[in-house]
């Protein structure tokens, strides 16, 4: 399924509890869609509508194993490379065997 910013939050989330969108659909639906009540759009007061885009937003991270976060790169994001027991990024950043183990 395509990610559609002209749905509703609510509807959006009901997709995402249906299991219809992914995680990162999900993730990008709640930074992006208005709520129905019309009380602030993205930025709704509402907690029951706040609660919502927490559970879609925190979906694309329950996506993600263990093992790519891990190897991404905190600075830029990019994916780390593996040299000896070094994980090395070309931004400069890297890891030692005893940041990670």
């Amino acid at each position: 399924m395509t990610v559609s910013y002209e749905t509703s939050l609510e509807t959006a989330y009901q997709q995402f509890l249906s299991g219809k969108i992914s995680g990162e659909e999900a993730y990008k639906l709640a930074l992006g869609v208005e709520c129905e009540c019309g009380n602030g759009g993205t930025h709704c007061w509402s907690s029951t509508h706040e609660e919502m885009r927490n559970q879609m937003m925190a979906a694309k991270y329950s996506d993600t194993s263990v093992e790519t976060l891990i190897t991404t790169c905190i600075n830029c994001g990019k994916q780390l490379n593996q040299l000896q027991c070094k994980l090395v990024c070309e931004c400069g950043y890297f890891a030692s065997c005893s940041d990670y183990y």
